[in-house]
């Protein structure tokens, strides 16, 4: 993992009425629907920045996953096993 780069695995779940849910269980909160596989996968990687974010603001601890994320690092979401 490099510092300008952090990679969170999620897995993907279709909605039965339509759409996307991206779910990542290694950081509590964290998951997102999008209509399409990107926009989920998008969605996500926001969700970790603004969980990041709120930690943070409130000083509660980090989730393991994203404490060598750093302000304009990237998230980038990938489905476990890929």
């Amino acid at each position: 993992m490099s510092p300008d780069r952090i990679v969170i695995p999620m897995t993907i779940e279709a909605h039965e009425e339509g759409g996307y849910l991206a779910v990542c269980d290694d950081i509590q909160g964290c998951h997102a629907d999008g209509d399409t596989i990107e926009e989920a996968t998008e969605n996500i990687a926001e969700v970790a920045e603004m969980i990041w974010e709120l930690c943070m603001e409130e000083n509660l601890p980090l989730p393991m996953l994203l404490e060598g994320y750093q302000p304009g690092s990237k998230v980038e979401a990938r489905v476990i096993g890929e």
